[in-house]
């Protein structure tokens, strides 16, 4: 394995390492989001995962997070 290959391996790692970070992420706001109750939730739970969409996602995950400071 060459250096190319060092690097292309570390790129992978960082990718999947940032995707598990971003997962972890979502099922917290979502679980948030499910103690919350329903007269005070600004959507619903299961919407955080919207964020999983490229470009929508990044504009979302603000969205998401003043959802669940106001529910709280």
């Amino acid at each position: 394995m060459g250096f190319s290959g060092i690097i292309s391996l570390l790129w992978l790692i960082f990718i999947l390492g940032g995707l598990a970070i971003l997962v972890i992420w979502l099922v917290v706001m979502n679980k948030a989001l499910d103690q919350v109750s329903h007269d005070i939730r600004k959507m619903e739970p299961g919407a955080v995962w919207l964020c999983l969409i490229p470009l929508f996602g990044m504009v979302w995950q603000f969205i998401v997070t003043n959802a669940v400071a106001n529910g709280i």
